[in-house]
């Protein structure tokens, strides 16, 4: 099977389906988007494309302008052809997050956030292929205003993802851990840090190399929003592993690119408080 990856977003060519395409001129009225609606489920995968392509045309209208219950059903529409047999359609659903998150209220993303990060989380492969760049494109795309609620809603969730055994499991979540942390890791609190802090830290430990990597990311992107003290705890903590006689070659590597990431990521910080620093 080929992965969902390597052609979720070529162009397809099929042909024309006259009876399923709205006026695209028009403005979204409650018949254009039951029509749209009532297509993407339909069996036939070309009619599913072209509704879904319908319905991206239409999200990305000045004029879309659904009422509350439109919007509900509209995202519960995305989020299952996200899960669609076909890939093709799968990545028009993806195109549709961008202009819908930024359109829809605020509980809608919230409640396609954390729909996105349980199908990561507990997802079959494919499955939790789609929910990652999902849940990344309504990360990178939501308003800066949901940070709060970002930070609430995803960042325990990734968190747990990243401590779970299974290789793909944990290098997707800390894949969108590091997207959420560099947009709104301002609004975690010291306690949600240090939280976060602990989990990551542990995975630079790690015997495989894309885990390391991954974890070197995730904490110079939070190493730019930490309190001092424990910018301090953190510094302080990377320069003793640097310094453990007991550990391997590789792993002190690893302990340098972290100083490394952190000192890029904030090093005008650790500038104006030399006590954080190297000796």
């Amino acid at each position: 099977l080929l992965s969902v990856r390597t052609h979720l977003f070529l162009p397809q060519h099929i042909g024309h389906i006259s009876d399923v395409s709205p006026t695209i001129n028009a403005p979204m009225t409650s018949f254009t988007i039951n029509s749209i609606l009532e297509k993407t489920v339909n069996r036939d995968k070309d009619f599913r494309y072209m509704a879904t392509s319908d319905l991206l045309t239409e999200l990305q209208k000045e004029s879309f302008k659904p009422d509350t219950d439109g919007e509900k059903r509209i995202c519960r529409a995305i989020l299952k052809l996200l899960n669609d047999t076909s890939s093709d359609v799968q990545g028009l659903a993806v195109k549709c997050l961008s202009p819908l998150v930024r359109k829809v209220h605020d509980a809608q993303v919230d409640e396609m956030m954390v729909e996105l990060c349980s199908g990561l989380l507990k997802g079959k492969e494919e499955q939790r292929d789609i929910c990652s760049i999902g849940l990344k494109t309504v990360v990178i795309e939501m308003p800066l205003s949901m940070g709060p609620v970002a930070v609430r809603q995803l960042v325990p969730r990734l968190v747990s993802g990243v401590k779970q055994e299974v290789l793909e499991v944990k290098l997707e979540c800390m894949d969108v851990l590091n997207d959420v942390l560099k947009r709104f890791g301002a609004n975690l609190k010291e306690d949600e840090s240090h939280t976060c802090l602990e989990t990551l830290f542990a995975q630079l430990g790690s015997t495989r190399a894309a885990t390391r990597k991954r974890a070197i990311a995730c904490i110079a992107s939070l190493s730019a929003a930490l309190p001092d003290r424990l910018l301090g705890q953190l510094v302080g903590s990377v320069v003793d592993k640097m310094r453990d006689a007991a550990i391997s070659l590789e792993l002190r590597r690893t302990y340098i690119q972290t100083l490394s990431a952190i000192s890029r990521s904030g090093g005008y910080r650790l500038g104006k408080q030399p006590e954080l620093g190297v000796p």
